[in-house]
């Protein structure tokens, strides 16, 4: 709050802090108080998120986005008097050009960013080979090999004739997803070609008791160890219902 009251007295404008009451700030009366700025015909000017916060809290792998921030952009979503200053270069980088209080995150920080990005994909790829090898073995499947690569996002995966299951990690997310891809032409099928499902979402079609397939690490996450952790679950899974996969109408 404190660039944005900043950034206030430099433009000569007004804060939600102008208007609290008595009571001090709460949740029901920022929401009371963009309607009344809208119903108003208020000019707002948005000054964008925290860059630098949002980068601290990712690399303590804590959620990232300001809930309140969020709270803000969602109310004031298609108000015609709502103007945006800042510049945003991808999901950690970005400011308001000339300020100080919130400049421009410098081009150093975002390549520590990809640096570490790097890191956690070396470490995926080298826990897909080893947890994966052994599924491979049993099931007849032709790998692991890298069915895509870039600095943040990898898919690695095992190949069989009809079937591939995937592997893919998005860095920039934290997201981890294992997906089961129906095979065309001898290579697995790609986004809006073929079908795919999500490992955990077949096997709760087959019949998987859903306390087994432990959803909730399957959705994480930016952590070497928690990758590690989740590339482990899968190959447990594949070893334990393989049959069922094998044997499903994707």
């Amino acid at each position: 709050m404190e660039r944005v009251q900043r950034y206030a007295e430099e433009v000569n404008g007004l804060t939600i802090n102008d208007f609290l009451p008595d009571e001090g700030w709460s949740e029901q009366f920022n929401r009371e108080w963009i309607q009344q700025m809208r119903e108003e015909g208020r000019e707002i000017i948005g000054i964008g998120p925290d860059f630098r916060r949002r980068l601290d809290r990712y690399n303590r792998g804590l959620r990232p986005d300001s809930p309140f921030y969020n709270l803000e952009r969602r109310a004031l979503r298609g108000y015609e008097r709502r103007y945006q200053v800042f510049e945003r270069f991808g999901r950690f980088y970005g400011g308001v050009r000339g300020f100080p209080a919130n400049p421009l995150f410098h081009r150093d920080m975002e390549l520590r960013m990809v640096e570490r990005s790097e890191k956690i994909v070396r470490v995926f790829m080298e826990s897909v080979q080893e947890a994966f090898s052994q599924v491979s073995k049993l099931y007849h499947l032709r790998g692991p090999v890298v069915v895509k690569q870039s600095p943040l996002h990898v898919e690695i995966g095992c190949i069989g004739e009809r079937l591939s299951i995937i592997l893919a990690l998005d860095v920039r997310d934290g997201i981890v997803d294992c997906q089961v891809r129906q095979m065309i032409n001898g290579a697995p099928a790609t986004y809006g070609q073929g079908r795919q499902e999500y490992l955990y979402t077949l096997l709760l079609r087959k019949g998987v008791p859903k306390e087994e397939i432990k959803i909730e690490i399957l959705k994480n996450s930016s952590t070497a160890e928690q990758v590690r952790r989740m590339v482990k679950h899968c190959a447990y899974l594949l070893h334990k219902y393989g049959s069922k996969i094998l044997a499903s109408d994707l």
